[in-house]
């Protein structure tokens, strides 16, 4: 990676795109352009925002006319989305237009001004692969599973990766898992199960659970992410050819849902000396019943890869949580 260097991060306000701006901007000669529907919560001398919805055409532009004053060489790390799979089945048009008429417009005016990124980082999803063949607890996706999804929002996420490939740009689809820690949404109760349960424990003393407990997760500190997609633009940036192959971005562990819960309620009891109860609900469509990752792909890129113990994330998510007052 040249230096200075410069990065336009998309959907820069939200769980995972503000972790990737604290951690960029806390390096030298790394600029940031940042741009989000919600209002900017960084103020920092290297970082330029921009408020909009990036279904608009018009912000694009602005954004890309800022890329090109800039005059560094740049990569795209493309967040904004609407990440609820529960969501896009009420409202799908609102996934089409972010998350596909988005992209577009981004692409679009990058050719149009005719500057071109060193590298076009897409975050997808495991919502591509839908669920398994097999769909027991042991099955796993690999990067070549054949797709399948059973959700508009993972059928966005899989058109956007084939968006990408048709574009010419040099790109790579990295298909999260579930992604928890710090700086999840504790208000939004359709996206994101650890932060979903946890924050129905903190107010209510209860977990209301929608769906089976034996469904499973492959769940991903959010500070193990930040790391991994770093080291995967530092190894991509410094070869001549990009690989644009799909890479899972897993623990290669999963939990259930079941394990998820108690494990919560364990902890609430030796912080507060108080039980809870799990309440059971029905199922959401468009949920997937088991979802393990494969990371043997990942693990051939970075070598020393290391995932934070789930028992360990769920107590630091925890005590950051509890610190909120909910």
């Amino acid at each position: 990676m040249k230096n200075p260097y410069l990065f336009l991060i998309t959907g820069s306000e939200g769980f995972i795109g503000l972790s990737l701006v604290k951690y960029l901007l806390s390096m030298k000669n790394i600029y940031i352009v940042g741009l989000d529907i919600k209002k900017s919560s960084i103020n920092h001398s290297n970082y330029t925002f921009v408020q909009g919805d990036i279904s608009s055409i018009t912000i694009c532009e602005k954004v890309v006319d800022i890329l090109k004053k800039k005059k560094l060489e740049f990569s795209i790390l493309h967040l904004a989305a609407q990440t609820s799979a529960q969501v896009s089945m009420e409202n799908p048009i609102l996934d089409i237009n972010t998350n596909l008429i988005g992209l577009l417009n981004l692409i679009s005016i990058i050719k149009n001004k005719f500057i071109e990124p060193d590298l076009f980082m897409l975050f997808s999803s495991m919502a591509v692969y839908g669920n398994s063949k097999n769909n027991t607890p042991d099955s796993e996706f690999k990067e070549n599973t054949l797709p399948k999804p059973n959700s508009i929002y993972g059928y966005t996420k899989l058109i956007s990766e084939r968006i990408l490939e048709l574009s010419g740009l040099k790109y790579i689809p990295i298909r999260l898992f579930n992604i928890f820690g710090p700086g999840q949404d504790m208000d939004n109760n359709k996206q994101g199960m650890v932060s979903i349960y946890l924050s129905d424990l903190l107010k209510t003393g209860n977990i209301n659970v929608k769906g089976s407990l034996k469904r499973t997760r492959d769940f991903v500190f959010i500070d193990d992410l930040i790391k991994i997609v770093f080291k995967i633009i530092q190894v991509n940036l410094q070869n001549d050819y990009i690989s644009s192959e799909p890479i899972n971005i897993s623990t290669g562990i999963c939990h259930s849902v079941e394990e998820l819960v108690n494990n919560l309620i364990a902890i609430y009891k030796k912080r507060y000396n108080r039980n809870a109860k799990i309440i059971l609900q029905d199922s959401t469509p468009g949920d997937m019943e088991f979802s393990k990752g494969n990371n043997q792909y990942l693990k051939s890129i970075i070598k020393d890869l290391k995932f934070t113990e789930f028992k360990s994330g769920l107590e630091i998510m925890f005590d950051w949580a509890d610190s909120l007052k909910l």
